[in-house]
């Protein structure tokens, strides 16, 4: 089943579509997943504007900054590595779900970690 995720229509197709003024109030999620968020500020108006949505959802936090607040339910922060694409890829691993990456989402993964990285740049790429 595919859901679409009524932020962002489009990525890396030379156009990204990202509402900050979006209203959740006809969308009631299971689970909000927020990857690379260090801090609510970082959220904008998406956050103050949907503060109930956002307090009555599981919120997972998958991020690889030492500055992350760790204020969500479940927090997955790996201050060690890279970029958060890599802490997504080693999800992908433990669960044995490699099969399930295509070209579209393989592409996602070494975009967000070249970008992260400065091109292999930073001490921390492996």
């Amino acid at each position: 089943m595919v859901v679409e995720c009524p932020i962002c229509s489009k990525v890396l197709n030379n156009e990204e579509i990202f509402d900050t003024n979006l209203s959740l109030a006809d969308f009631h999620p299971d689970l909000i997943i927020s990857f690379d968020v260090a801090s609510l500020e970082q959220l904008w108006d998406i956050y103050k504007n949907n503060l109930s949505t956002f307090q009555n959802t599981t919120w997972v936090n998958i991020d690889h900054h030492i500055s992350n607040a760790l204020f969500w339910n479940i927090n997955i922060v790996d201050t060690s590595a890279s970029s958060t694409c890599e802490i997504v890829w080693h999800i992908i691993k433990n669960f044995e779900l490699e099969k399930y990456v295509d070209e579209a989402i393989a592409t996602f993964l070494l975009t967000g970690i070249i970008t992260d990285t400065n091109s292999f740049f930073n001490t921390n790429s492996s």
